[in-house]
């Protein structure tokens, strides 16, 4: 994030230096970037302290790929879990589960329901991916992921 910034900053610079009008739009943009940068810094550093001090995200931040965003996003959307009977059905409330059609002789499955939260599906999704490219260490979660994509 520095690095970017350093750079926006430097070509506002060298804008302004060409053309007298832009120095003050680009001495405007970057003390408004520089402004959001410590914005987000906060933010970043809030949320990741919200998701330390509560116990089940803090252990669903163990899972390689999962981060405070998702595990704040999973412990909301979830609430309680002992309205669900099973963990099969926690799937099926996200959407995840693949939909069906039955009629006589005609048994398909096909691709998920998407019935539950959009945001959700994605957050999980992108969990999964960075478990999948980016953890280097081995665990049977990556493996069984792997063999699950491929």
């Amino acid at each position: 994030m520095r690095w970017s910034a350093g750079r926006l900053s430097d070509q506002l610079a060298a804008a302004g230096e060409r053309e007298p009008v832009l120095r003050l739009i680009a001495e405007g943009f970057i003390a408004a970037h520089a402004t959001l940068c410590q914005a987000a810094e906060e933010l970043d550093r809030a949320v990741k302290k919200m998701a330390e001090g509560h116990p089940v995200a803090r252990w669903l931040m163990t899972i390689p790929g999962v981060g405070a965003i998702v595990a704040l996003n999973f412990v909301a959307l979830i609430d309680a879990p002992s309205r669900f009977r099973k963990a099969t059905n926690v799937g099926a409330f996200l959407g995840l589960t693949p939909r069906r059609h039955q009629s006589g002789e005609i048994d398909w499955s096909g691709r998920i329901s998407k019935c539950g939260d959009g945001v959700m599906r994605s957050l999980l999704f992108e969990a999964a991916t960075s478990l999948i490219t980016r953890v280097k260490k081995f665990s049977a979660l990556k493996s069984w992921a792997v063999r699950l994509a491929g």
